[in-house]
């Protein structure tokens, strides 16, 4: 973690621990998320001597147990009920 906080850009970082789903346990129990700018920033970051630093260590630590995924983040507000009933 101290290393993925020293890459470059870093915005936001959420960690969450999963209790498995709906049908019950899941082999996922880590989620780390990192949030870039852009899809060329975490590229950046990632190629940086932290970001290098980071990536070794996580082979180091979780070694065939990890998966990293790039993904393209969109986050919206849910409208309030009056919101909807004036949108009518």
């Amino acid at each position: 973690m101290p290393l993925v906080e020293q890459m470059p850009d870093v915005q936001r970082i959420v960690v969450s621990h999963t209790h498995g789903g709906p049908a019950g346990p899941v082999d996922i129990h880590l989620i780390h998320e990192v949030y870039f700018e852009s899809l060329n920033t975490l590229k950046t970051a990632m190629a940086s001597p932290q970001g290098v630093a980071a990536g070794q260590c996580l082979l180091r630590f979780a070694k065939k147990n990890a998966t990293l995924l790039f993904a393209e983040h969109m986050e919206d507000v849910p409208m309030t009920n009056d919101q909807m009933t004036n949108e009518k």
